[in-house]
């Protein structure tokens, strides 16, 4: 009986696929194509490298790192809003107030909205230095986080449910960085303007020099990026 997992799955053996056959006009026949691939079968059921099996970089420790989850709609809001909220701008050169991007903004058309952004502010802090938008998370954010049973999303209702620190310092002196979107078919890469804060659905790299964005996107990387991805 072999008691390692891993070893139990290092075995040759035989995989076959069974592919429907579709022209392009979208018109599928019942004929279909058996592929058979003959290997090693690894741990995630394919033949070829062990991709499952590989060690994470330790020198790319907080590289990458997924966004904010904001808990609470109220943070979310339209340029006709933000300049209602922040008539001279004051509180958009704090960064109180930024450019928000999720998946959908990036792969489809953009919904062009901003977000309320108090990281780093006590309660006291918040009021003082931006009443504004303290107030409206006030009556939009405040009443369900009182609701919420996680003590940090109740207690610390006018900051982010998700606020990840750690992106945050990562990005902290990158005039720009790479972002990609989770949940999409096919793994593309971009620049985003540092001023951006990005959504929980983008993943997103400390790195702000175009050879990275090519490493990125190259052939070879994408194919590891969708064997491999953690997120």
């Amino acid at each position: 009986m072999v008691n390692d997992t891993h070893a139990a799955f290092n075995l040759r053996g035989l995989i076959i696929r069974k592919l429907d056959y579709q022209t392009e006009n979208s018109i599928i026949f019942c004929q279909s194509l058996v592929i058979t691939q003959l290997g090693k079968i690894v741990a995630n059921l394919k033949i070829g490298a062990d991709l499952v099996s590989s060690a994470p970089v330790v020198a790319n420790s907080n590289l990458c790192n997924r966004g904010v989850q904001v808990i609470g709609s109220g943070f979310i809001i339209s340029a006709e809003d933000a300049a209602a909220l922040d008539p001279d701008g004051k509180l958009k050169e704090k960064l109180f107030i930024r450019p928000y991007l999720n998946g959908k903004d990036l792969t489809q058309q953009s919904r062009q909205v901003e977000v309320i952004d108090l990281f780093g502010l006590t309660e006291a802090e918040a009021r003082n230095e931006a009443p504004s938008i303290y107030q409206r998370l006030l009556t939009t954010v405040k009443p369900d986080r009182d609701q919420n049973k996680r003590d940090s999303y109740r207690l610390k209702w006018w900051i982010h449910g998700e606020p990840r620190s750690e992106l945050r310092k990562s990005l902290a002196n990158l005039p720009r960085y790479i972002a990609t979107v989770e949940t999409s078919k096919h793994r593309c890469f971009t620049f985003l303007d540092h001023s951006i804060l990005p959504d929980n659905k983008l993943i997103n790299f400390a790195l702000s020099d175009a050879f990275s964005l090519g490493i990125l996107s190259s052939e070879i990387h994408v194919a590891w990026a969708l064997n491999c991805s953690q997120f």
